[in-house]
């Protein structure tokens, strides 16, 4: 998609951060939050078992080809939470798993989002445990990693 000022479009940028490998999931629509929310929580409920991010038209991925969330099936997978998979030279892969209710943690903290309506943002992992941070930016400004 080549138009990111689009604001349906859910930027995602896999990039070197402050506090090590990130992943930037940027939006600026009350409607893709609710999209993101929504997948979160049918991960929660086991309604699916894993869902490719990388597959929405309105999903716009930098330096990384898919991005793949998953609901752990047991706490080693949950404990080691984002992966890296280099398939080839040309082909990175992010597998995000979480336990049902590490998903529906994530749903409420993107909820918080949605009944602020204002700028701001929310890490889904964390710097310190996890080897890929993940951060939900709601209607802040575009950044270029």
């Amino acid at each position: 998609m080549n138009n990111d000022t689009n604001s349906d479009v859910i930027l995602i940028s896999y990039y070197e951060g402050a506090y090590g490998p990130t992943i930037r999931i940027d939006i600026q629509s009350n409607q893709s939050l609710s999209r993101l929310m929504r997948i979160f929580l049918d991960l929660s409920q086991l309604r699916m078992q894993e869902f490719a991010i990388s597959t929405m038209a309105s999903a716009n991925l930098t330096n990384f080809d898919s991005f793949i969330l998953c609901t752990a099936r047991n706490n080693k997978l949950a404990s080691n939470r984002v992966h890296l998979i280099q398939k080839s030279s040309h082909n990175l892969t992010v597998y995000w798993y979480n336990t049902t209710d590490g998903w529906r943690d994530c749903a409420d903290l993107l909820d918080g989002l949605i009944i602020n309506q204002e700028p701001g943002h929310q890490y889904l992992t964390d710097e310190d445990t996890d080897n890929i941070l993940i951060e939900v930016a709601f209607r802040e400004k575009r950044i270029n990693p």
